[in-house]
């Protein structure tokens, strides 16, 4: 349309004037003279002017959709006799078939869509009993490993206890046999007695001098030390000269 005439419909107070909203894809690839008549198809009904006595201005207004594209519409009664008719008509019939495609179109990708939504249904269907059936074995397992475990533990804490009861029932028995080789020929025990602890004996002993009772405290010392007792010497006595008493704490840690 001439800009002069298309500008003059605009200024046109007797014009009606409308905005439009059109689908990007259903005005992709026409002509200004064919966008002209879909404009009229659309605002028609509101007009009151048919498509194919109008005359329409349009001009593109910015929109906030790119799928959609948005024309200030003015459409004014055309004069003159039935060409414009006869007109328009040839200019609706590709826009006719540009919809009836569309809608074509739309219906073939609703019925493909449909059919794969059925086919997934059954598809999770099938596979609900599965993983209900999966998801039970795995608690299964869980609970079966968490069981194996605590057998495990249960085990171990078993062959400790054992270990422990073992290392302290042997403790005394290595206790005297440290004794009777550190103090063999050098020392002789008065009193073995109960410490002042747990896992504690006291011993009094009599050895020939106070040289004698250091060395024999030594040996002894080393000799516990390998069957996990510890040595706490004690005072060293010496009455008339030719002997000398000592004492001693061994001690067990368990």
């Amino acid at each position: 349309m001439n800009p002069k005439r298309q500008e003059k419909i605009f200024a046109d107070k007797s014009a009606f004037r409308q905005e439009v909203r059109m689908p990007a894809v259903q005005t992709e690839g026409l002509s200004d003279d064919e966008l002209a008549v879909a404009l009229a198809y659309e605002v028609e009904p509101f007009s009151r002017i048919p498509a194919a006595e109008a005359e329409t201005a349009w001009r593109p207004v910015a929109g906030d959709d790119p799928a959609f594209r948005v024309f200030d519409v003015a459409v004014v009664r055309r004069a003159g006799n039935g060409r414009g008719a006869e007109r328009t008509a040839r200019l609706l019939l590709p826009l006719a078939c540009a919809g009836v495609l569309a809608v074509l179109l739309g219906a073939a990708d609703f019925a493909y869509l449909a059919t794969r939504l059925g086919k997934l249904e059954k598809t999770v269907a099938v596979r609900k009993p599965l993983q209900a059936q999966l998801d039970r074995l795995k608690s299964q397992t869980d609970a079966d490993r968490r069981a194996a475990q605590a057998e495990r533990d249960r085990r171990e804490a078993a062959v400790q206890a054992q270990e422990q009861f073992a290392r302290i029932r042997a403790a005394y028995p290595a206790l005297l046999k440290a004794l009777s080789e550190s103090f063999s020929g050098r020392a002789v025990v008065q009193s073995i007695r109960k410490g002042g602890s747990a896992f504690a004996v006291s011993i009094r002993a009599t050895a020939a001098d106070a040289r004698t009772a250091t060395d024999v405290m030594v040996a002894f010392t080393r000799a516990l030390a390998e069957q996990g007792w510890t040595l706490r010497p004690g005072a060293i006595e010496t009455g008339d000269g030719s002997t000398a008493v000592f004492s001693c704490e061994a001690r067990f840690a368990p």
